[in-house]
């Protein structure tokens, strides 16, 4: 799995569904107990890939189930290995 392209698959799918449930990463981040938001914003802009504590709290934020988080971005992650 290459690394840069996981990366851009979660910043791609967690930015969407962000913007989804109209939250800003201020918003996002204030419903994820203990998330910081530096630390978010390095996922949603597609630096930094989170820890399944972080996923865990970014789901319980979205009112989502991880996998289905999980799910989005290995789509994601394939179409854009695809290209």
């Amino acid at each position: 799995m290459e690394m840069e392209v996981l990366k851009k698959a979660f910043g791609t799918v967690l930015k969407q569904l962000r913007q989804e449930k109209e939250l800003s990463q201020s918003d996002l981040t204030n419903l994820a107990d203990g998330l910081e938001r530096t630390t978010y914003q390095k996922f949603d802009s597609g630096r930094g890939v989170p820890k399944i504590v972080s996923i865990i709290k970014i789901a319980e934020a979205l009112d989502m189930d991880p996998g289905d988080i999980l799910s989005r971005v290995y789509k994601q992650y394939k179409e854009l290995e695809k290209r």
